[in-house]
């Protein structure tokens, strides 16, 4: 039952305890509002938050979003307004 409610609205489901894409969405913009853009940075994080930084770099909608991948044995380097993708 909840792995459907999740998989028919993946962007709002709220999981237990945690929180939603849309939720987690509100604090990456503030997160990104605040950090100085002429300073380099490393972020180390999971699929979800990657997902949502990066598509708020690239100023994707949520459906876009949803549909990025992300691969543990890649980084992604943000310059110039776009994301490439690095194998380590």
């Amino acid at each position: 039952e909840e792995f459907k409610k999740r998989e028919s609205n993946k962007w709002d489901y709220k999981v237990s305890n945690g929180e939603s894409y849309a939720i987690l969405n509100k604090r990456i913009i503030k997160f990104l509002r605040k950090i100085n853009k002429n300073t380099n940075y490393i972020i180390f994080t999971h699929e979800m938050v990657s997902k949502v930084i990066r598509g708020r770099l690239l100023k994707l909608d949520k459906n876009k979003i949803m549909k990025l991948k992300h691969n543990n044995n890649y980084v992604f380097i943000f310059n110039n307004n776009k994301v490439r993708k690095v194998k380590i």
